[in-house]
């Protein structure tokens, strides 16, 4: 019986012993839980972050303003590529769609346009051979090229990830594609201005006073941007220029990269965008059938536009 009496009967010390062991485990058992919850609190906000967090109305809406079909493929697709894959909301306008081919009737010539900042002359240039299959590219929509050009930009578009209900394409008589035509730069503001109200652009990228190539109609751009930017100042938008490369940077390939990156240790406002999906950007121009000859090939594969855009912040 003492033995008993011993074995259910317990001191006050180990009362409170048992008392407060049992309160620990109870203070380890609600950590646990509360660390599960956490986390399970956790997996579910990041599942909806992934999957709904990245709405439009979040986002920073980009617009690329270009001036004919494929030059979104042929200069700013490592642009377009990085910001498709950062997720910024891309817009793109397009302000012409073609160049009718008409027979060249005068062999030993052919006309070539020269770009000045005031728009395009005509220059005789002599040529040493002579096919008659060669074209001479003049203005007009001929033959509904107009709408092939407009379902490869679609194409090319799909491609590198812009939404095509995101992608306006204009056939203004006014801005008709071609070598000598001067597109009214208060127009191009105009249209522009159109858009950025529309959609809200934060950002706008397009060509620098150059336009890669001297094209007239990419030059036209650049300044109806400028243009937009000057008038429309306390809108706060902020605008960059692809930046012309001499000779050399044009056709190094991704070479250019290296040389891209020493550019900008030399001058830090700049912004080196390098493409980590090349093959995306021939595949891009690749859409473009109407366009895509053996000169183009050889262009996409060697141009340094392919691997890296270099873009000056524009100051109006």
């Amino acid at each position: 019986m003492l033995i008993a009496r011993q074995g259910l009967s317990f001191s006050p010390d180990v009362t409170v012993r048992f008392l407060a062991k049992d309160r620990g485990s109870g203070r380890v058992r609600m950590a646990w839980l509360v660390a599960t919850l956490s986390l399970i609190v956790i997996w579910v906000a990041s599942i909806f972050k992934v999957f709904f967090g990245a709405t439009s109305s979040n986002k920073k809406n980009v617009l690329f303003v270009i001036a004919h079909p494929d030059d979104e493929s042929m200069f700013f697709s490592p642009t377009i590529n990085y910001l498709a894959s950062s997720g910024y909301n891309l817009h793109m306008l397009c302000f012409s769609t073609v160049i009718q081919r008409v027979p060249l009737m005068r062999p030993e010539e052919f006309l070539v346009s020269l770009s000045k900042s005031e728009g395009c002359y005509w220059k005789a240039v002599k040529i040493s051979f002579w096919s008659p299959r060669m074209n001479l590219f003049v203005s007009g929509n001929a033959d509904g090229m107009g709408s092939i050009r407009k379902d490869e930009l679609h194409q090319a578009c799909a491609v590198l990830r812009v939404p095509l209900e995101q992608l306006k394409v204009l056939d203004h008589p006014d801005l008709q594609d071609g070598f000598g035509q001067v597109w009214s730069h208060d127009f191009l503001a105009k249209i522009i201005g159109e858009e950025v109200s529309n959609h809200d652009i934060h950002t706008i990228i397009t060509f620098d006073n150059y336009g890669v190539s001297g094209h007239c109609n990419h030059r036209d751009v650049h300044h109806g941007v400028l243009k937009f930017l000057q008038t429309n100042s306390e809108r706060n938008i902020k605008a960059w220029e692809l930046a012309s490369l001499n000779i050399f940077r044009k056709y190094s390939g991704p070479i250019d990269i290296w040389l891209s990156i020493f550019s900008f240790k030399r001058n830090p406002s700049k912004a080196i965008i390098i493409n980590e999906q090349p093959w995306k950007s021939y595949k891009a121009m690749a859409q473009h059938l109407s366009q895509w000859v053996w000169f183009r090939k050889l262009f996409v594969s060697f141009s340094s536009y392919t691997y890296a855009n270099t873009l000056d912040r524009i100051n109006p």
